[in-house]
């Protein structure tokens, strides 16, 4: 199975139990394959950087190397206007397009 996820998962699943937690555990048990692509990876670094609950900076290049070296890396070809309420969204979309993700 083929995944992308947004930042959100990644950020509930570090800092909460729960639904995400138990995604992120599934993708470090590989029982999926990450898609992911150079600005889904610094969105989530981004956001982890700048969350209200800080995480120190080794734990957070920690996860943009596992990131990188865990996930299927795409370079999207296709630039798609999908997501109207949140366009910055689209990327997902576009990875998930270049990644043939089932979900």
């Amino acid at each position: 199975m083929i995944v992308v996820l947004d930042t959100n998962v990644f950020v509930s699943g570090i800092h909460w139990s729960g639904a995400s937690e138990k995604i992120l555990r599934a993708w470090f048990l590989n029982r999926f394959t990450l898609v992911s692509s150079a600005t889904i990876v610094e969105e989530i670094v981004n956001t982890l950087s700048s969350f209200r609950i800080p995480l120190e900076l080794k734990d957070i290049l920690w996860w943009e190397s596992i990131l990188i070296d865990k996930s299927h890396l795409v370079f999207p070809k296709k630039k798609i206007s999908a997501v109207k309420k949140d366009p910055d969204d689209d990327k997902f979309i576009e990875a998930a397009l270049e990644g043939e993700a089932d979900y």
